[in-house]
């Protein structure tokens, strides 16, 4: 489906039409002109031509279209399986493809079905999506779905919605709940977590952006980040003085990546969005954005034998908004307090550290205990003891130090 979706990003501004052709596998034929054999209390008998319920029949019809279709895929139409779609931008070379087209499924022995062609519209319903001037949508009439109730309804609304995904921003972290409740030994507990991510990927499904149709002779660009449990990419091209958005892309991290340093996560990063997009920057310059610094040295590498050749640019944290909302950790853990917010409170309920925070806050310290002295430090809201100029100790309860251990140890 990966190169379905490739496949039909159509021209802006053409006319399309859709058919569908009729009884397709009764008519196809391999190079030997026979098919898999039965038994039957008469005998055994044997296709001449390809049946249903085989494997690999999917396989040989998309072969048999391309032959028929052969020199007019991608240039006058676009097949996948049985869904023809023409496309022209004049009404009159439009009708001609169209005669063509019918013509090399008349040879083949293929028909259509009347009731299922639409033709010269400026809109149309093709694998799943809605294709317009304006961009590639869902098709809300897939996007509706029903509350699961076992793991097997799960799953087939999590395909259909990964099938969507570079549609919606954020998709593996709003999925996060979701997925736990498909791993080895879950028990199934559809908690307020698991319905508040099934509702925000309906939402997100069905008002889904447009996202823009690329255009191969304007520079894209790919937006990279990481943060907490998730990567985010985003693929975009600038038109006139906006960026339009071209795909999105996310995915949560694997437990063994989860213990990446920082450099090195940020690396998988990249490397996974140049993978995840290269059919639209193969063959051409590109510009890859992230907030981490270190990734810029990548543009001193002289490999003549690299397969993508892009430049690396550095941006700020506060202006990496696009790639970073993807890649935030999932909301399973809103309404808990990060560590440095229970910090604060458990010194604040702490009648020692109050009284430090009193007079530090007030400016009265007492004369016969000097500051200097004491080594106290005020950063934040945190109260702690000075031991470096450029760190300290944070004065904090027995209960908190482990969990400060460990969320720095994280972020290390």
């Amino acid at each position: 489906m990966n190169k379905c979706r490739g496949s039909w990003q159509a021209r802006s501004g053409f006319r399309l039409s859709t058919w569908q052709a009729a009884t397709g596998r009764w008519r196809g034929r391999n190079r030997t002109g026979k098919g898999p054999p039965f038994t039957s209390p008469y005998g055994v008998y044997q296709f001449k031509v390809l049946p249903f319920g085989l494997c690999n029949a999917p396989a040989i019809f998309q072969r048999l279209m391309e032959t028929a279709l052969r020199g007019l895929v991608r240039s006058k139409c676009l097949v996948y399986l049985d869904d023809v779609i023409v496309f022209g931008k004049t009404a009159e070379g439009h009708t001609a493809r169209q005669r063509e087209v019918l013509r090399r499924l008349r040879e083949v022995g293929l028909k259509v079905k009347p009731k299922k062609c639409r033709l010269i519209k400026r809109k149309v319903a093709y694998s799943g999506h809605i294709i317009s001037e304006k961009g590639i949508a869902t098709d809300p009439c897939k996007t509706c779905a029903v509350t699961p109730t076992c793991v097997t309804e799960l799953r087939q609304f999590l395909g259909l919605a990964s099938y969507y995904r570079k549609f919606v921003n954020g998709f593996a972290n709003i999925a996060a709940p979701l997925h736990r409740l498909l791993e080895k030994g879950a028990e199934w507990d559809w908690s307020k977590a698991c319905q508040s991510a099934f509702d925000a990927l309906k939402y997100h499904l069905t008002s889904a952006p447009i996202l823009a149709y690329p255009e191969f002779h304007r520079r894209c660009t790919v937006d990279v980040d990481i943060r907490g449990d998730g990567l985010g990419a985003v693929l975009s091209q600038r038109e006139g003085k906006a960026e339009r958005v071209v795909a999105y892309a996310s995915r949560t991290l694997t437990k063994t990546e989860r213990r990446y340093c920082a450099t090195r996560r940020e690396m998988l990063g990249l490397v996974w969005a140049l993978r995840e997009f290269r059919p639209y920057l193969y063959g051409q310059r590109f510009l890859v954005r992230t907030d981490h610094s270190c990734l810029r040295w990548l543009r001193n590498f002289k490999e003549p034998e690299a397969q993508l050749d892009f430049e690396v640019e550095h941006r700020a944290g506060r202006l990496h908004g696009n790639a970073d909302a993807l890649s935030r950790a999932s909301s399973t853990h809103c309404g808990r307090l990060s560590i440095m917010e229970r910090l604060v409170a458990a010194q604040q309920a702490d009648s020692d550290i109050r009284l430090l925070r009193q007079w530090l806050v007030g400016a009265n310290w007492p004369v016969e205990c000097p500051m200097r002295d004491m080594h106290v430090l005020w950063r934040s809201g945190v109260v702690g003891r000075m031991k470096m100029v450029s760190s300290g100790d944070i004065a904090a309860d027995s209960r908190l130090r482990k969990g400060l251990s460990r969320c720095w140890y994280r972020e290390h």
